[in-house]
């Protein structure tokens, strides 16, 4: 059994200041994306992970690790919690993994969004061929994407923090539509 511990990640306002949604949130809501990300941090360090034997799928990341890490760096210097996260686990033994294609990131914003199933599908084979038996992943993601979907049955899909656990981020997004009431 394969186990992927699945982190959810809500953008916050230094990961979305080079996008079209740079300014969907007001002050107070980028204060409630900082406080998903204060619980998320927590919970992963309570964890008992063997750190050297753990993968890191990351989002956006289509590089070897000694040539991601210094833009990785930078990320969280300015700011990045997701970056700030990985890093923490990266200092702590564990492998960050080629998780993407850098053919879906061709193009601007809206092309890459549109490509968000076949994004999904590659990272889904990625994890499939990298994850090996009795090993853990963690899977930092946009909350948007499905990769849990595309995955074998033999992994194992934790979530670290579910929106449920977290009412007001999740009253915020269904305020700009970002999620809805199912």
């Amino acid at each position: 059994m394969r186990k992927l511990i699945l982190i959810k990640a809500y953008h916050n306002k230094i990961d979305m200041k080079r996008t079209p949604l740079k300014n969907i949130f007001t002050e107070k809501g980028w204060q409630i994306i900082e406080a998903y990300w204060d619980i998320a941090e927590k919970k992963l360090m309570d964890m008992r992970l063997t750190w050297g034997s753990l993968k890191i799928y990351c989002e956006s990341n289509y590089l070897p690790q000694d040539i991601f890490l210094p833009a990785l760096i930078k990320r969280s210097d300015e700011g990045s919690r997701h970056s700030r996260i990985v890093l923490w686990m990266i200092n702590r033994g564990a492998e960050l993994v080629e998780t993407e294609n850098k053919a879906h990131f061709e193009g601007n914003y809206c092309d890459i969004v549109k490509r968000s199933k076949e994004r999904d599908e590659y990272i889904a084979r990625r994890i499939n061929a990298t994850l090996k038996d009795f090993e853990t992943g963690v899977l930092i993601i946009g909350a948007k994407h499905k990769v849990e979907q595309y995955l074998p049955e033999d992994i194992k899909v934790e979530s670290l923090l579910d929106i449920e656990d977290t009412p007001e981020l999740k009253r915020l997004l269904m305020a700009c539509g970002l999620l809805s009431d199912e």
